[in-house]
């Protein structure tokens, strides 16, 4: 197997200060499978970038060269049939702050937004901070995933402003299909809701499930969309701190970068955007490689727990995070979360995601297959 492949080779990561590994969790042999982060390499191509960069005699504020757009333009119009224009993209910090100036740019103070549940716990922070009204859509859950409560969710769209919507969903793994985000879009059209959507995940969807973004849809909206994109989680790039947000709208457009601008953010990370630019323009083998790795574990976590009772897998259509339910184990979410400690195993409790993931537990699959198999051992022995 080449290096580009090697997704089995492993390094010690309890020294590299990275959050996943922090010594409360290493100093204790205990396996943390909490944080969206992966535990491998990011692509050959990526750091050989930003090993070159590094040797640049001078690293003062920099204009972003035409390459960088021009690599994010070619990326989605080859993965995702999306043909974007350069001046729709606007980079950004991170897709939690592009969230926030989307908010603050097509809603005011007091009105509401709409964010379903379970849902990335920022989001319920995002709209808070900058007083907006939080409005909680559950979605519906059952064995075959979850769905939208369209009737609640249109009875919503009256009170609201600004949908944020999660395409692919963290954490229950959906990849929404064309006639659900069809739906969507009719349905805000029809209230004149503004859609800030995270498509974070884009590029972490499995066959037979893609990923939709709206612009293709056969439909047309006339209310504003914000789109908001980051390689770090497809990429393993969470700590360079670059994203960009995509917004057709020239008028709208203006104000984020007003927004975004009040915060002092102008140029930017040039290592993150050297990453960025790498990742889109030479990332393809890694990816596609990665995503075949991602299956695999997924086939063995599949596996694994049919022979440990009481825990059940909802369908992976995208992402590299589970959303384990543990309801019928007939525990609490606390003596779950005591027996995980015993078993020397950190996931994520549901109930962060809001009400409607208490029971559950989320898991991070992007790890060495040994690995994973070694957690779910250990889980073995508590369930």
């Amino acid at each position: 197997m080449s290096k580009i492949m090697d997704f089995d080779n492993i390094e010690d990561l309890r020294t590299t200060h990275l959050v996943k590994w922090s010594p409360e969790f290493t100093a204790h042999d205990v396996i943390p499978m909490w944080v969206a982060d992966m535990d491998f390499p990011t692509a050959p191509s990526i750091s050989d970038a930003l090993q070159v960069h590094a040797r640049s005699a001078n690293f003062g504020y920099r204009h972003r060269p035409a390459r960088l757009f021009e690599s994010i333009l070619n990326w989605f119009q080859q993965r995702h049939q999306w043909r974007m224009q350069t001046d729709w993209i606007v980079p950004t910090p991170g897709v939690i702050p592009s969230i926030q100036m989307a908010i603050q740019s097509v809603t005011n103070p007091g009105e509401g937004v709409i964010v379903q549940t379970p849902a990335y716990y920022p989001f319920f922070s995002s709209v808070t901070t900058h007083n907006r009204e939080l409005i909680i859509n559950p979605l519906i859950g059952s064995t075959d995933g979850y769905r939208f409560d369209w009737q609640l969710f249109e009875a919503q769209l009256t009170k609201a402003s600004a949908f944020l919507l999660c395409n692919p969903h963290n954490p229950v793994g959906r990849a929404w299909r064309m006639d659900e985000l069809t739906k969507i879009v009719e349905l805000c059209s029809k209230y004149q809701v503004s859609i800030i959507s995270d498509d974070i995940h884009c590029d972490l969807v499995f066959p037979p499930n893609r990923y939709m973004p709206i612009p293709i849809l056969p439909t047309t909206t006339d209310v504003d969309v914000v789109y908001c994109y980051s390689p770090s989680k497809s990429f393993g790039l969470s700590g360079l701190n670059t994203a960009f947000t995509v917004i057709p709208n020239p008028v709208l457009r203006k104000k984020y970068l007003s927004k975004l601008h009040s915060t002092g953010y102008y140029w930017g990370n040039s290592f993150g955007d050297a990453a960025l630019e790498a990742a889109y323009a030479h990332g393809v083998e890694w990816m596609d490689t990665f995503k075949v790795y991602l299956s695999r574990n997924i086939e063995i976590l599949t596996h694994r727990l049919t022979e440990i009772g009481g825990i059940e897998l909802m369908p992976i259509e995208a992402t590299y995070l589970a959303w384990l339910d543990f309801r019928a184990t007939g525990l609490s979410e606390e003596e779950v979360s005591q027996r995980l400690s015993m078993a020397k195993v950190q996931l994520e409790k549901g109930s962060v995601f809001g009400e409607d993931g208490r029971g559950f537990q989320r898991m991070t699959i992007a790890t060495q297959s040994f690995n994973l198999e070694e957690t779910l051992s250990r889980i073995s022995r508590v369930f």
